[in-house]
């Protein structure tokens, strides 16, 4: 009979059995947790290795992975040197991704970001994840407290791993294993950069490069003389707006908008990179290992009052919560089918849709939701939405319609809404139409099924 820790360990390499990702993750730590020190076997190691589909050509190299130099007194090989060789293709093969996707971050940032996001516990969480909690072999300090010291014990266990792969089927597969299970992994930038006095490092930042002077204009605001005001400001370079934030006071909102423009300058995302290893490549790295979360960036468009807001987290916690009109916007994590979306929901009042296109970079796919009872406004939805296709770096993105309030009297069916947008005339561009109704729910689990479909298929 399985241990508990091992049950749940199978249940997070095969699939999850219908536990989702995130309760099987928490199950199997718990369960890894408890047992403390591991009583791994063969059938352990062996079905750690099927598991991540490694066939390694030595014998007894998975279990060398998962044995700490804790165990019986490094009496037994342990992990030391496969962790030293795991460590340092690791810093190489990470350090090349991060240089190359953030080419505006200097080198004490990209060192601050590889180990906030890279580091023991990052490791230690995809260690989780494979399922090595159940296979590590090590014995804690304290025997009152056994689950002391098992993050870094994972976290030497996850470096051993890649050491062993880079040894025994060389550079290519080690690298295809850290691109998928480790740099597939999203990234927080944000939370490592020092902003301090975000103003005068814009400033600058712009007389280094030669650009306009940085001019803060408020672009909207409420309740200026009553106990809670709310201001829009953007800092705008000549013509063009380059940041925008929020607050309560004039002020926090242009330290907002400053530090705005410096995170999308410092943390500017190149997609499709390209890094001196790639060049050596000899064969199809994607297909080695099959598995794995990918995050995507979507945005969630639409006039004010549509049920954006509604559809974000009713997709996020999957209830309906109260909302109020979206001033600037609303950033969550969705999972859904083994991808990550990234989902932006911006306001959609008429003073706050010219600046949509502040975050059209990196988008892959627009959810542009429609009140389909609001039948005076589908004219203005549909000039909007031509304006927000016609930017160039939304040319790539999927499109999906969601027909909203499909539960109220009146509303439109998905083909009138589907040709008052004119989405049959559309060209070069992947869309779908759904009928939903956020507050029941219904119609979104299709419309996101079609959404997956098609950025698999990108």
């Amino acid at each position: 009979m399985l241990s508990r820790a091992a049950a749940v360990t199978r249940l997070v390499g095969n699939g999850r059995a219908g536990l989702s990702t995130g309760v099987a993750r928490k199950m199997a730590k718990e369960a890894g947790n408890r047992q403390g020190v591991s009583v791994a076997g063969p059938a352990t190691f062996a079905a750690l290795e099927a598991r991540l589909n490694l066939q390694f050509g030595e014998s007894g190299l998975m279990e060398r992975v998962c044995t700490h130099k804790s165990y019986e007194q490094g009496r037994v090989a342990s992990n030391e040197r496969l962790e030293w060789l795991g460590k340092r293709v690791l810093n190489l093969y990470v350090g090349e991704h991060l240089q190359a996707r953030y080419p505006n971050l200097g080198a004490e940032t990209l060192q601050d970001v590889q180990h906030a996001n890279f580091g023991m516990s990052s490791l230690a969480e995809a260690g989780r994840f494979f399922g090595m909690q159940a296979a590590m072999r090590w014995e804690p300090v304290s025997k009152d407290a056994p689950a002391v010291g098992l993050t870094k014990v994972l976290g030497k266990g996850v470096q051993a791993l890649v050491g062993a792969i880079y040894q025994d089927r060389g550079p290519a597969a080690a690298r295809a294993f850290v691109q998928q299970h480790i740099l597939s992994r999203p990234v927080d930038v944000e939370a490592v950069m020092q902003v301090r006095n975000p103003k005068l490092m814009l400033v600058a930042l712009t007389r280094n490069k030669g650009m306009e002077y940085p001019v803060a204009r408020i672009l909207k605001e409420t309740g200026r003389f009553t106990s809670s005001p709310v201001f829009i400001v953007g800092v705008f370079c000549g013509t063009k707006m380059i940041g925008m934030g929020f607050g309560s006071s004039i002020k926090m909102a242009e330290h907002r908008a400053a530090k705005d423009a410096l995170i999308k300058h410092y943390a500017r995302e190149i997609k499709d990179i390209r890094v001196p290893v790639d060049d050596d490549a000899d064969t199809d790295l994607s297909a080695l290992f099959s598995w794995g979360d990918r995050e995507v960036r979507i945005l969630i468009l639409g006039l004010d009052g549509a049920g954006k807001t509604t559809i974000l987290y009713r997709l996020q916690i999957g209830d309906v919560v109260s909302t109020i009109p979206t001033i600037g916007f609303n950033v969550e994590t969705v999972v859904y089918k083994n991808i990550k979306f990234q989902v932006w929901d911006l306001g959609g009042q008429t003073s706050i849709r010219p600046y949509w296109r502040c975050y059209y970079a990196n988008t892959d796919a627009v959810i542009y939701v429609v009140d389909s009872c609001d039948r005076d406004r589908i004219g203005t939805s549909r000039d909007e939405l031509a304006d927000m296709l016609g930017e160039e770096e939304l040319q790539d993105a999927a499109l999906l319609v969601f027909a909203n309030k499909q539960d109220m009297k009146g509303a439109m069916s998905s083909a009138e809404v589907s040709e008052a947008l004119g989405l049959p005339r559309l060209k070069n561009r992947q869309w779908g139409i759904y009928k939903t109704s956020a507050l029941k729910g219904e119609g979104l689990d299709e419309g996101l099924d079609w959404l997956v479909n098609a950025i698999n298929g990108k």
